[in-house]
């Protein structure tokens, strides 16, 4: 987990409100036909987290539930950020169409497949 930041909002943004948001680390691999994004954000599930594409911006967005063991109640606590904010900006090689997202035991994984454009190819050489 990255160091904790002060990270303005998309929708907190016009209005200069800064919240607190953890922000996750994250690898990116490539292979032949994809990209993949790995990002790691402890104690997400599927219902917390959120997966965007806006433009060429994707956004990955994830609220923790912090739930206390049955039958007790918080008498101190320094768990106050719950959540984790991170954005990435595409490349145009990008199939947006084709981009998924798997989120399982706190790690997203988020697969970028490569435009049919982008992919490598090869040329056919002519002579006259």
């Amino acid at each position: 987990m990255s160091v904790l930041e002060k990270v303005k909002t998309d929708e907190l943004e016009k209005s200069g409100v800064v919240e607190e948001c953890l922000i996750p680390d994250v690898d990116i691999l490539e292979r032949d036909n994809s990209w993949l994004l790995i990002a790691n954000i402890p104690g997400a599930d599927n219902g917390s987290t959120e997966v965007s594409l806006d433009n060429d911006l994707l956004a990955i967005r994830a609220t923790l539930r912090n739930e206390l063991p049955e039958g007790y109640t918080a008498c101190y606590t320094e768990n106050k950020v719950n959540r984790y904010s991170r954005s990435f900006r595409l490349p145009d090689g990008v199939d947006r169409d084709g981009i998924a997202a798997l989120l399982k035991d706190g790690v997203l994984r988020v697969t970028l497949p490569k435009a049919k454009e982008a992919l490598p190819r090869k040329i056919k050489v002519n002579s006259n």
